[in-house]
């Protein structure tokens, strides 16, 4: 069970743009997934060697280049 307090809410404040950005540095020493999935001209969703792994009954999980997660539910599949 999660619990979660909320002490103090604001809607519509000023928002700095400087807060959100990333450092240069950081930048550079992020590896960017895309690169690595895109072969031949083509994207690919699973990573080379990957499989689907069913990481409980009914939800399904695909490592790529979005880390696809599948719920199978009586309604449907959830897509995450």
């Amino acid at each position: 069970m999660v619990c979660l307090a909320v002490e103090r809410l604001q809607l519509n404040t000023d928002i700095d743009e400087d807060d959100f950005s990333i450092p240069s540095d950081v930048k550079a020493s992020i590896r960017c997934p895309l690169k690595q999935h895109f072969i031949e001209g083509r994207m690919s969703f699973v990573s080379p060697g990957s499989s689907a792994v069913e990481i409980a009954p009914g939800i399904v999980f695909i490592l790529g280049a979005w880390d696809v997660t599948l719920v199978h539910q009586q309604e449907g599949v959830l897509l995450d």
